[in-house]
C-alpha cells in the first residue's frame, strides 16, 4: 500500500540545506541598504548521522552523571558548548554572508574556526533559535 499523502512530500536528507537568517542582527550598510547575516545549515538529529553520532558519544561519556540523577543547568551549557564545536563540522555547510570583522569592517570568510568563534559570540538566545531551527525538518523542505 502506498499513501498518496506522501507522494508530493520532499525527502529530507543529511545533504538537505537551507539558509538561516539572523533578522535581529540586521545592520545598515554605508549605502543605506541593510544586510541580514545568514548561514547555510543542514538538519540535525538522526537524519544527520555524523552529528548525532558525535552527540551520542558525548552522552555515553556523561552517562555516569545521568544515572546518578545529576541533570542540572550546567548540562544545558555543556550541550550548547558541544554544539558550538559540532555545528561547524556537521551542520554549517561553509556558506554564509553578512558577518563583518569589527576591526577591519571586511566580510569574514567562512572557516570552521571562524564559525566556532561566531557561535561562541552569538547571544545564547540567538544560538538556541538556530539550534531549534535546525531541529525542525520542515525547515529543509522547499
Amino acid at each position: 500500500m502506498q499513501f498518496r499523502n506522501f507522494s508530493d512530500s520532499e525527502q529530507v536528507t543529511r545533504q538537505s540545506t537551507t539558509r538561516y537568517e539572523f533578522f535581529s542582527l540586521e545592520y545598515e550598510l554605508e549605502d543605506g541598504s541593510t544586510m541580514v547575516p545568514w548561514v547555510e545549515v543542514r538538519p540535525v538529529g538522526e537524519i544527520n548521522r555524523p552529528y548525532i553520532n558525535a552527540v551520542l558519544a558525548q552522552q555515553a561519556r556523561n552517562r555516569r552523571r545521568l544515572t546518578k540523577g545529576k541533570i542540572d543547568a550546567r548540562m544545558l551549557e555543556e550541550n550548547r558548548e558541544q554544539d558550538r564545536e559540532l555545528y561547524p563540522k556537521y551542520v554549517m555547510t561553509g556558506n554564509w554572508g553578512g558577518w563583518l570583522d569589527d576591526e577591519t569592517g571586511e566580510e569574514v570568510p567562512y572557516s570552521e574556526d571562524a564559525a566556532r568563534e561566531l557561535l561562541t559570540q552569538l547571544p545564547i538566545d540567538e544560538f538556541d533559535e538556530l539550534r531549534a531551527f535546525c531541529n525542525e525538518l520542515h525547515n529543509f523542505r522547499s
